[in-house]
């Protein structure tokens, strides 16, 4: 090689030409960076929360993990449930690139860290004595976190050997489910109410039956990790209306409703009613005794007629709680109470001060269990109140 050509291959490459002669390309930035690029092979970047986890070759292959992963953090769902959105509660991309084929992850790299949790489930064993009180104390937990993770358990009634999950699976990803349910519920009958003069206040004499309406329902859920986390009513459409019963009842003064948010015995937001309940996902159904009327703690509750307070006791289940008895067979309990403000063998009027508003023993939140017994047999409060 002579010296043209040895200063030529100092200054770029040198080709041989299949005449022999000697041709070189100068290596400038730019086509130094173009040979570099033609090296580099189409790729995704997956980006959570403006973190990238892993770079993949094929799309097809990390929306599919993806999706499977979604679909296990589905909740089982019954056939008349509508599935609105799954959706990650992260901000999760996946950008084209170009990379350097030693910089691609494989695709079970990105299966493990989704399959793989953080943290696992934790679960409670119900013990003799045991109320979802007094546990929800013991493990720093809220009544309303242990009924959330428990949809198909009542929480007010555990047997031993009861199983509660007080803490959910952690992942690197979390996948937010809504849903729509529509159902149909009861419509519970009102009672208008006759005084008679000749008939004693715990008397009464229905006069006309009443009959429950039936209304349908639609209801909006969301769940986190097949967890249900909020519900809101999206439509209410009455299918049947509800007839009035007519009840005549003795004249002696008795606490009765008044308006919609005052109750004779207390005030507030009616928040569970009386009879069967069904859960509209779950489609589980228990029997509740009373009605739950809820607000602050320490509001007024007051006698619903003359009576004797029998009791003035407490439980896990009811916590502080007053029994009086009105005569003829007929009780009144006044559940979840924060406080007494009379003793067992007072004589009380009606609509006098008991006691106040609370949330003890089995309850998510402030509010009064009122319920009605005649013989020890619980009554549908509305036909009294």
């Amino acid at each position: 090689m002579n010296n043209t050509n040895k200063k030529l291959l100092k200054l770029g490459i040198v080709f041989m030409t299949s005449t022999g002669i000697i041709t070189t390309t100068t290596l400038t930035p730019l086509n130094t960076s173009a040979l570099f690029e033609t090296n580099k092979i189409n790729a995704y970047e997956l980006i959570v929360d403006g973190e990238t986890w892993f770079i993949l070759e094929d799309i097809q292959q990390i929306t599919k993990v993806l999706d499977q992963f979604k679909s296990k953090m589905t909740p089982s769902i019954s056939e008349n449930i509508k599935i609105l959105s799954v959706d990650f509660v992260q901000d999760v991309e996946i950008v084209p690139v170009k990379v350097d084929k030693k910089e691609l992850n494989i695709i079970d790299n990105l299966t493990r860290k989704l399959n793989y949790p953080v943290q696992a489930q934790d679960n409670y064993v119900v013990q003799e004595g045991d109320s979802a009180w007094k546990i929800a104390n013991t493990l720093n937990i809220s009544l309303d976190e242990i009924s959330k993770l428990n949809p198909d358990i009542n929480i007010e009634k555990l047997w031993p050997g009861d199983q509660l999950v007080i803490s959910s699976v952690k992942h690197y990803l979390d996948v937010k489910v809504s849903l729509q349910s529509t159902i149909e519920e009861v419509i519970h009958y009102q009672t208008t109410t006759t005084k008679d003069a000749s008939l004693s206040q715990n008397t009464k004499k229905t006069i006309k039956a009443g009959v429950d309406g039936l209304k349908e329902v639609t209801y909006l859920f969301e769940y986190v990790n097949g967890t249900e986390r909020s519900n809101s009513i999206l439509n209410e459409t009455v299918l049947l209306e509800p007839v009035t019963a007519e009840v005549v009842v003795g004249s002696k003064p008795v606490t009765l409703r008044s308006s919609g948010t005052s109750f004779g015995v207390t005030t507030g937001t009616l928040s569970s009613d009386y009879g069967w309940r069904t859960h509209p996902i779950t489609g589980k159904r228990s029997f509740h005794d009373g009605i739950d009327i809820a607000n602050q703690v320490g509001t007024s509750i007051n006698a619903y007629a003359d009576g004797t307070v029998t009791k003035t006791s407490w439980t896990d289940s009811y916590g502080n709680y007053i029994v009086i008895d009105h005569g003829g067979g007929l009780e009144t309990y006044y559940i979840h109470l924060s406080g007494f403000d009379v003793s067992v063998g007072d004589s009380v009027t009606a609509g006098q001060l008991i006691g106040r508003m609370g949330k003890t023993g089995s309850a998510t939140g402030s509010h009064l269990q009122f319920e009605v017994r005649v013989n020890g047999v619980p009554q549908n409060p509305w036909d009294y109140l």
